[in-house]
This record gives structure tokens, sequence and C-alpha cells, in this order.
């Protein structure tokens, strides 16, 4: 888990606290990796171990969330209310088209 990472991830909550954001933003847990310059890992679905997430650093950049689903408290009221389970994940995409992995959101709502 990329844990270390994770803790240094804090521009949304630091955003959301700023008197520049007139409505404060939230999202759903990150339960995936960065989004943004990860380490792939053995090949074998395994991810890298802990200290393999910041040893891709041609670009040097470190690994990050860059790549995020973010709604303000009605978007999060209704993704809360979904008829089903709210799945908040990452799609890995072939380095071939881009170095950051599709994010996405996806949930229920009811149309009356």
């Amino acid at each position: 888990s990329p844990q270390p990472l994770r803790r240094s991830d804090r521009e949304l909550a630091a955003f959301s606290a700023s008197a520049e954001c007139a409505l404060p933003l939230e999202e759903l847990p990150l339960a995936f990796p960065p989004s943004y310059a990860y380490r792939e890992g053995k090949g074998d679905g395994t991810p890298p171990d802990e200290a393999g997430w910041c040893d891709l650093l041609a670009s040097k950049r470190c690994p990050a969330w860059c790549d995020r689903v973010l709604m303000d408290r009605t978007g999060g009221a209704l993704v809360a209310a979904s008829a089903v389970t709210a799945e908040y994940g990452h799609e890995p995409q072939p380095r071939v088209l881009t170095d950051h992995n599709q994010v996405y959101l996806a949930f229920s709502v009811e149309s009356r």
C-alpha cells in the first residue's frame, strides 16, 4: 500500500480550508495507487513493495493522486444515496497513451 505517499497528500484539505474555495470539496476514500507515475509492480498483478513507490523519478516528480473525482456536499449526498455501493477506483492505461491512469467514480441515482 502506498501509505507513505498518502500521508503527504494534503492539497485537497488545504484548498478546501482556504479562502479561495467557495464550497468545500470532498471525495471518497482513496483505496487505489497513485494515478500518476506509479511503479507498476512485477507484471503479475501484485503491487510494488513499499520501498518501490518513489523509485520511478525519471521526470523528477513523485507519484501522486493528481487525477481525482471531487464533489461538493450536494454531489457527496447523491453518491451517499446511491442504490449501489459507490466504487471509486482507477483503471491502468497503456504507457503509450498516457502516464496517468484513468480514475472513475461509479454510483447509481434514481430518477423521479
